[in-house]
């Protein structure tokens, strides 16, 4: 079972003997971002897709509060991030799903140089999807620009900067290299780069390694040949160098 949170009753058995406690985490992030400080491409993210039920959430908001606290006070001014939850998702058809409004949350940890984020995955849509839970038909994935800028917007990505000010990282992005539509998975992948691209928000991928559905790399980085690129790290290179 994934640990939802890294300290208990949050986290699977047997992990509480490396973290036995909430004051435990937050000296291990102290430590961690102490060692570390200086770095200029030292970034520190707290958890990654912290979730739970019931208190879960506000015992993070708490934690990732106290680590904010402490790293800055030990002299630490990298960036962190901060993350609610798997990521986002939306039903095109009900208007529903999973939303970043918690970074609008009152008690939802601020601070200096601290920035949000969320993951975003097509075949999870994340770019939008069009279900009817009334007769269990799957129509398919969002792809067209219209069906990815309105999914978006729906799950609030433009509304963090634009309403709260606040910064937003899209921390994971991917698509499937195995669906079996790949015109419509490329399509709907290099539509959302292009969005975040004219909303001015930072991205990163997932992964950069040759193995994995979800994959950037086909091949290794080799010498003269240099490294060969998936559909999906095609897409995100060509995005970067748009930005």
């Amino acid at each position: 079972m994934r640990e939802g949170l890294p300290y208990p009753p949050y986290s699977n058995e047997g992990a509480d003997q490396y973290i036995p406690n909430e004051l435990a985490f937050v000296n291990y992030i102290v430590a961690l971002a102490s060692e570390y400080k200086g770095h200029e491409n030292f970034i520190l993210e707290l958890w990654n897709e912290p979730h739970g039920s019931g208190e879960a959430k506000s015992s993070w908001y708490q934690v990732g509060q106290d680590c904010i606290d402490a790293v800055r006070n030990a002299g630490v001014d990298n960036l962190i991030i901060f993350q609610w939850d798997y990521g986002v998702d939306c039903n095109l058809l009900y208007r529903g799903g999973s939303f970043v409004d918690w970074v609008g949350d009152t008690d939802c940890p601020k601070g200096e140089d601290v920035v949000y984020s969320t993951h975003c995955y097509r075949p999870y849509g994340g770019l939008g999807k069009v279900y009817d839970p009334a007769t269990g038909q799957f129509l398919h994935y969002g792809y067209t620009y219209e069906e990815v800028l309105d999914a978006l917007t729906l799950e609030l990505i433009d509304w963090v900067g634009d309403t709260l000010n606040k910064p937003l990282l899209i921390g994971e992005a991917g698509m499937s290299l195995s669906a079996s539509d790949q015109a419509e998975e490329r399509e709907g992948f290099t539509n959302a780069f292009s969005i975040w691209n004219d909303w001015g928000l930072g991205y990163l991928g997932w992964w950069w390694d040759t193995r994995g559905d979800r994959r950037f790399l086909s091949t290794w980085p080799t010498y003269p040949d240099g490294v060969t690129l998936t559909a999906a790290g095609e897409i995100i290179t060509n995005a970067i160098g748009a930005s």
